[in-house]
């Protein structure tokens, strides 16, 4: 054979093994095929299961059977996004149907993967809801070491509103420790920080937390009732800054709250006449909110009025 020959069949020979070795490359294998088919008929399952979840948004036990086999199918398909959210759906179910510690078994497991795919903002929400539900549940030192995980994510990542709420929390867990300084220092913090975000309706809120602060009956050693002037004083400062502040956003129950709380203020220090001033500004507003139960407060809180200008005064303890 001639060297052209030769040099040709040695071209022909390599080039059909080269198509041959292309050919195998480029063809899927049968597990690939197969992996490729599992894997599409799961990604339609996992999308006639989310619609089936969300139709079932009214029955949250179905739901959450549902969101279990979400949960199977995404993490088959490391779908982290998907099954993180998974993840604080069911928490959030559980929460509704008051299974706070099955709520947060899923919390917790949702935390990990938040850390993992860098979503703090997300992570401190969770650990928030968390704090939540320990503080329901009355387990208020586990539920301050969440709430501090929370405000410490939300001062990292610059949220001052959710910083300034979870010190709302935080100070609400300490105020049933009995611990009032810790809550003062909570309340005040997050009284700043809405006030310098415009959040009127939360500032109105908080400080009526701290005018219920100052607001307290105290028993002496002998069982009596007696109240403290200087602190009644400044319940009122706190219940008369947030009084034009709920008029102003339109809430009514926190107006009718307020004004019924200054009127048991003047009550008690031997203003009777001023006593009925608030609560008689609260009462109409009860009956115009529909609620009877708050009506009927009123009612007797205007009658205990009546009762005091005919009973000699308890004495006032400064």
């Amino acid at each position: 054979m001639s060297g052209t020959k030769k040099l040709f069949s040695g071209l022909l020979t390599l080039s059909i093994g080269l198509v041959a070795i292309t050919l195998h490359i480029s063809q899927p294998t049968q597990v690939q095929a197969q992996n490729y088919q599992q894997q599409t008929a799961q990604r339609q399952e996992l999308k006639r299961l989310q619609k089936l979840a969300a139709q079932q948004i009214q029955q949250p036990t179905e739901a959450i059977a549902t969101y279990q086999k979400i949960l199977v199918l995404t993490r088959q398909l490391q779908f982290k996004m998907t099954e993180v959210s998974t993840l604080n759906q069911i928490g959030e179910l559980y929460t509704d149907i008051r299974q706070p510690q099955k709520a947060i078994e899923f919390y917790n497991q949702a935390l990990p993967i938040f850390r993992e795919i860098g979503n703090h903002y997300d992570e401190a929400k969770t650990l928030k809801n968390i704090g939540g539900l320990y503080h329901n549940n009355g387990e208020l030192e586990k539920a301050l070491a969440a709430y501090n995980q929370a405000l410490t994510i939300f001062r990292k990542v610059g949220d001052p509103k959710r910083e300034a709420e979870t010190l709302r929390s935080i100070g609400t867990a300490y105020r049933q420790l009995g611990q009032p300084q810790k809550v003062l220092d909570s309340y005040n913090q997050a009284l700043t920080i809405f006030r310098k975000v415009g959040d009127r309706d939360l500032e109105a809120l908080i400080l009526q937390d701290i005018g219920s602060l100052y607001d307290e009956t105290l028993i002496d050693a002998n069982g009596s009732f007696y109240y403290n002037r200087a602190k009644l004083q400044r319940a009122l400062e706190f219940y008369n800054q947030s009084l034009p502040i709920s008029r102003e956003v339109g809430d009514r129950f926190g107006v009718i709250y307020t004004l019924n709380s200054i009127g048991s203020i003047y009550n008690r220090i031997g203003q009777p006449q001023k006593a009925l001033e608030f609560y008689n500004q609260a009462l109409p507003l009860s009956r115009e909110l529909g609620d009877p139960s708050l009506e009927a407060t009123i009612i007797k809180n205007i009658d205990a009025v009546n009762n005091r200008v005919r009973q000699p005064q308890k004495e006032l303890k400064s």
